[in-house]
């Protein structure tokens, strides 16, 4: 079995960090002007507003995962805390 090794501090920061992604998103409306790209303005033009018109989804999804692991990080410390009690029961008095 592999070892484990789960820093609950950086579960967290990660959590946060996705659900600030989330909200520095969310309520972007119209796709950013694109950059001068030549042949490939028209092309970048069509993508920005590809991915902007799926930015409620994108918010949604990055919100969700935000919350998956920061729930994912308490279980673990549930879990962590409940076997450490049990050896602790094991331990001769």
């Amino acid at each position: 079995m592999a070892n484990t090794d789960v820093a609950p501090s950086a579960l967290e920061d990660f959590a946060t960090r996705l659900r600030n992604a989330s909200s520095g998103l969310d309520g972007t409306d119209a796709p950013p002007h694109p950059p001068e790209a030549e042949e490939a303005s028209g092309l970048l033009a069509a993508m920005l507003s590809n991915t902007t018109s799926h930015i409620d989804e994108i918010v949604n999804n990055m919100s969700a995962a935000g919350d998956a692991v920061a729930e994912g990080g308490q279980v673990f410390q549930e879990i962590e805390a409940n076997n450490q009690r049990g050896f602790d029961e094991l331990q001769p008095e």
